[in-house]
């Protein structure tokens, strides 16, 4: 999906210039710079782990070296007189000391190796996710289009009573020509606030809302939502007419008005966001991206729907 949000398309080359005056040089995010700092991370993570392994067989060692020296003492101790078995002691014990005051030394250097190891990891990292989070932002707040009065408005520039009269339009349309049934319209219009349309430009936010009136947090974990040819995963992916009423109901929802020749990415997008927080969710620790829409005090649309239920309970029968 990575690849997908990077890729420049043909219709972005025209309207460079104005992303780059709106975002500023630092959203331009270089591949290649990233890829070569994903090779030295890992670099430094292999030298980590190698001076970890080197520090326990060390430790391995001079316990080694500390038995091997009592057990000669033992066999030994018979054959020599007190006074030499004394001075012997003392002789091992100083240089066992010795030995471990210049181990414990090099350890310290190692650790502290180790540690500024660890500290370049955790910034060029940092840096890394930065620069991700800022590529990733700037595709969450892609300047999408709608046409309006026959020209390709940015949706960012126009008003909220505008964008509220495209959605009532293009409902219109689609309730008109049968493109999704009375009842699911209904539901959609009596459930999701009108405020919600203003999250239309922001497609991540804007499919977790939508998917939050249709399915539980439990179902959203069990099955993939599928957006034509995504690739599958081990999960479930949601049966066929399930996945054609939930496009119908985010078109009805409002992203529909989004440009045609940016619909495509557009909903790429928002069903990776939907995927992207139910996968989170399954991750045990996990507490990022897993805000929830819920409306307490009404019921997701298929939360009782019998097929749904039995798939989760015994599968679909169906190898995928």
């Amino acid at each position: 999906m990575s690849e997908t949000f990077s890729k420049e398309s043909s219709r972005c080359s025209s309207r460079s210039s104005v992303r780059s005056t709106k975002y500023g040089e630092d959203f331009i995010t270089s591949e290649d710079e990233i890829d070569k700092k994903l090779r030295e991370i890992q670099q430094m993570e292999k030298k980590l782990k190698y001076r970890k392994l080197e520090k326990e067989e060390e430790r391995k060692r001079m316990l080694v070296t500390s038995k091997n020296i009592s057990a000669g003492l033992k066999r030994n101790i018979e054959a020599i007189s007190k006074e030499e078995f004394t001075f012997f002691q003392n002789m091992v014990k100083e240089s066992i000391a010795e030995g471990f005051k210049k181990i414990e030394e090099r350890m310290e250097n190692m650790e502290k190796q180790l540690a500024d190891m660890e500290e370049n990891i955790l910034q060029m990292n940092s840096a890394g996710q930065a620069k991700k989070l800022r590529k990733e932002e700037k595709m969450k707040i892609e300047l999408w289009h709608v046409e309006f009065k026959g020209k390709d408005i940015r949706l960012i520039d126009i008003t909220f009573d505008i964008i509220s009269e495209l959605v009532q339009e293009r409902r219109l349309y689609m309730r008109n020509n049968k493109l999704i049934t009375p009842e699911i319209a209904d539901f959609v219009e009596e459930q999701m606030s009108k405020s919600d349309i203003k999250y239309t430009g922001n497609p991540v936010i804007f499919g977790r809302k939508i998917v939050d009136l249709l399915l539980t947090k439990e179902q959203q974990m069990f099955f993939k939502m599928i957006y034509k040819s995504q690739r599958t995963s081990d999960r479930q992916p949601l049966p066929f007419h399930y996945a054609k009423k939930m496009k119908a109901i985010i078109n009805y929802a409002g992203a529909s008005i989004i440009h045609q020749n940016e619909r495509h990415e557009y909903m790429l997008i928002l069903y990776s966001g939907i995927n992207d927080r139910s996968l989170n969710m399954n991750k045990s620790g996990k507490v990022r991206n897993v805000t929830m829409y819920f409306n307490e005090n009404v019921k997701a649309l298929w939360e009782e729907e019998k097929e749904l239920k039995e798939i989760m309970e015994f599968g679909s029968g169906i190898d995928f």
